[in-house]
Protein backbone atom coordinates (compact mmCIF):
# COMPACT_ATOMS: atom_id res chain seq x y z
CA UNK A 1 0.00 0.00 0.00
CA UNK A 2 1.31 3.46 -0.85
CA UNK A 3 2.07 5.51 2.23
CA UNK A 4 1.79 9.26 2.71
CA UNK A 5 2.88 11.66 5.42
CA UNK A 6 0.56 13.66 7.65
CA UNK A 7 1.49 16.77 5.66
CA UNK A 8 0.59 15.06 2.38
CA UNK A 9 -2.77 14.08 3.89
CA UNK A 10 -3.28 17.70 4.98
CA UNK A 11 -2.47 18.88 1.45
CA UNK A 12 -4.98 16.41 0.03
CA UNK A 13 -7.80 17.52 2.32
CA UNK A 14 -6.91 21.20 1.62
CA UNK A 15 -7.16 20.63 -2.14
CA UNK A 16 -10.47 18.75 -1.73
CA UNK A 17 -11.77 21.66 0.34
CA UNK A 18 -10.59 24.14 -2.30
CA UNK A 19 -12.39 22.20 -5.06
CA UNK A 20 -15.57 22.02 -2.95
CA UNK A 21 -15.51 25.77 -2.29
CA UNK A 22 -14.91 26.49 -5.97
CA UNK A 23 -17.93 24.35 -6.88
CA UNK A 24 -19.94 26.85 -4.80
CA UNK A 25 -18.38 29.85 -6.57
CA UNK A 26 -15.84 30.69 -3.83
CA UNK A 27 -12.39 31.03 -5.42
CA UNK A 28 -10.66 32.61 -2.42
CA UNK A 29 -8.81 29.56 -1.06
CA UNK A 30 -5.33 29.34 -2.62
CA UNK A 31 -3.58 26.09 -3.50
CA UNK A 32 -1.68 24.37 -0.66
CA UNK A 33 1.68 25.66 -1.92
CA UNK A 34 0.38 29.24 -2.02
CA UNK A 35 -1.55 29.30 1.26
CA UNK A 36 -0.10 30.79 4.43
CA UNK A 37 2.17 28.84 6.75
CA UNK A 38 -0.52 29.23 9.43
CA UNK A 39 -3.14 27.55 7.19
CA UNK A 40 -0.77 24.69 6.37
CA UNK A 41 -0.06 24.19 10.09
CA UNK A 42 -3.81 24.25 10.81
CA UNK A 43 -4.30 21.57 8.15
CA UNK A 44 -1.64 19.34 9.69
CA UNK A 45 -3.18 19.83 13.16
CA UNK A 46 -6.61 18.95 11.78
CA UNK A 47 -5.27 15.70 10.28
CA UNK A 48 -3.49 14.76 13.52
CA UNK A 49 -6.58 15.55 15.60
CA UNK A 50 -8.81 13.50 13.31
CA UNK A 51 -6.39 10.57 13.37
CA UNK A 52 -6.19 10.66 17.17
CA UNK A 53 -9.96 10.97 17.65
CA UNK A 54 -11.51 8.06 15.79
CA UNK A 55 -15.02 8.78 17.01
CA UNK A 56 -15.06 12.42 15.90
CA UNK A 57 -18.28 13.43 14.22
CA UNK A 58 -18.84 16.52 12.11
CA UNK A 59 -20.99 17.91 14.91
CA UNK A 60 -18.35 17.40 17.60
CA UNK A 61 -15.64 18.83 15.34
CA UNK A 62 -17.74 21.95 14.79
CA UNK A 63 -18.39 22.32 18.53
CA UNK A 64 -14.65 22.10 19.19
CA UNK A 65 -13.93 24.64 16.45
CA UNK A 66 -16.51 27.10 17.86
CA UNK A 67 -15.07 26.69 21.39
CA UNK A 68 -11.50 27.25 20.16
CA UNK A 69 -12.52 30.31 18.16
CA UNK A 70 -14.41 31.76 21.16
CA UNK A 71 -11.31 31.28 23.36
CA UNK A 72 -9.42 33.43 20.87
CA UNK A 73 -12.05 36.18 21.07
CA UNK A 74 -14.11 35.38 17.98
CA UNK A 75 -17.90 35.72 17.97
CA UNK A 76 -20.78 35.32 15.54
CA UNK A 77 -21.15 37.91 12.80
CA UNK A 78 -22.86 38.06 9.43
CA UNK A 79 -19.51 37.92 7.62
CA UNK A 80 -16.00 36.73 8.37
CA UNK A 81 -13.94 39.66 9.53
CA UNK A 82 -10.54 38.94 11.13
CA UNK A 83 -10.20 42.53 12.38
CA UNK A 84 -13.53 42.39 14.24
CA UNK A 85 -13.10 38.66 14.95
CA UNK A 86 -16.53 37.79 13.60
CA UNK A 87 -17.48 34.65 11.69
CA UNK A 88 -20.88 33.51 10.35
CA UNK A 89 -20.20 29.87 11.33
CA UNK A 90 -20.01 30.64 15.06
CA UNK A 91 -23.42 29.02 15.55
CA UNK A 92 -24.65 25.61 16.72
CA UNK A 93 -24.24 22.77 14.17
CA UNK A 94 -27.97 22.58 13.44
CA UNK A 95 -27.97 26.30 12.50
CA UNK A 96 -25.11 25.97 9.99
CA UNK A 97 -26.06 26.20 6.32
CA UNK A 98 -26.05 22.83 4.56
CA UNK A 99 -22.93 23.66 2.50
CA UNK A 100 -20.98 24.43 5.70
CA UNK A 101 -22.06 21.14 7.24
CA UNK A 102 -21.08 19.34 4.02
CA UNK A 103 -17.66 21.02 4.12
CA UNK A 104 -16.99 19.64 7.60
CA UNK A 105 -18.15 16.17 6.56
CA UNK A 106 -15.84 16.31 3.52
CA UNK A 107 -12.82 17.27 5.63
CA UNK A 108 -13.30 14.41 8.10
CA UNK A 109 -14.15 11.88 5.38
CA UNK A 110 -11.01 12.81 3.41
CA UNK A 111 -8.78 12.09 6.41
CA UNK A 112 -10.64 8.87 7.21
CA UNK A 113 -10.30 7.65 3.62
CA UNK A 114 -6.55 8.31 3.74
CA UNK A 115 -6.15 6.96 7.30
CA UNK A 116 -4.73 3.50 6.39
CA UNK A 117 -2.07 5.13 4.18
CA UNK A 118 -0.85 7.81 6.60
CA UNK A 119 2.57 7.15 8.13
CA UNK A 120 3.80 8.28 11.51
CA UNK A 121 6.11 11.31 11.39
CA UNK A 122 9.08 9.11 12.34
CA UNK A 123 8.82 7.33 9.01
CA UNK A 124 10.21 8.72 5.78
CA UNK A 125 8.19 9.15 2.58
CA UNK A 126 8.57 5.47 1.63
CA UNK A 127 7.37 4.36 5.07
CA UNK A 128 10.73 3.02 6.23
CA UNK A 129 11.15 2.91 9.98
CA UNK A 130 14.17 4.21 11.88
CA UNK A 131 15.51 0.65 11.86
CA UNK A 132 15.38 0.64 8.06
CA UNK A 133 12.57 -1.87 7.51
CA UNK A 134 9.28 -1.00 5.85
CA UNK A 135 6.10 -1.50 7.85
CA UNK A 136 2.42 -0.95 7.33
CA UNK A 137 1.23 2.33 8.89
CA UNK A 138 0.17 1.94 12.50
CA UNK A 139 -2.57 4.58 12.37
CA UNK A 140 -5.72 3.28 14.05
CA UNK A 141 -8.76 2.72 11.87
CA UNK A 142 -12.20 3.99 12.85
CA UNK A 143 -14.40 1.21 14.21
CA UNK A 144 -16.81 -0.09 11.60
CA UNK A 145 -15.30 1.80 8.66
CA UNK A 146 -12.86 -0.92 7.54
CA UNK A 147 -13.12 -4.66 7.15
CA UNK A 148 -10.47 -7.12 8.34
CA UNK A 149 -8.46 -6.59 5.15
CA UNK A 150 -8.32 -2.83 5.67
CA UNK A 151 -10.76 -2.18 2.83
CA UNK A 152 -13.14 0.69 3.39
CA UNK A 153 -16.71 -0.17 4.31
CA UNK A 154 -18.28 2.86 2.64
CA UNK A 155 -21.78 2.36 4.01
CA UNK A 156 -20.44 3.32 7.46
CA UNK A 157 -18.61 6.49 6.40
CA UNK A 158 -19.86 9.83 7.69
CA UNK A 159 -20.71 10.96 4.19
CA UNK A 160 -23.45 8.36 3.76
CA UNK A 161 -24.77 9.01 7.26
CA UNK A 162 -24.88 12.74 6.51
CA UNK A 163 -27.00 12.60 3.38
Amino acid sequence: MKKITVEQAARSFHQHLKAFRESLGDYTLPDWEETTKHNREMGVRFVRYTLANQSITPESHHEKWVANMAKRGWRHGNERNPDKKTHPCMVPWEDLPYHEQAKTVLMIATVNILRPMICDDEEDDEGATAEGGAEEPQSPRPNGNYNSLGRMNVKHMYVTNFM
